[in-house]
């Protein structure tokens, strides 16, 4: 399956992360990443848990 990675939604979604104060990475194209312990506290603040 091949998956068209619109520029733009990608610059949506690490924009609001900046503006949430996520620390993110974008190693390649196809990912987007949120590693650091605080970064994805921080994200189950807004988004729920990870189970």
């Amino acid at each position: 399956m091949h998956l068209d990675l619109s520029a733009d939604v990608v610059r949506l979604f690490t924009t609001r992360l900046d503006h949430m104060g996520v620390e993110w990475r974008h190693p390649d194209p196809r990912t987007i990443s949120v590693a650091k312990k605080a970064s994805v506290a921080l994200m189950g603040l807004h988004v729920g848990p990870e189970y």
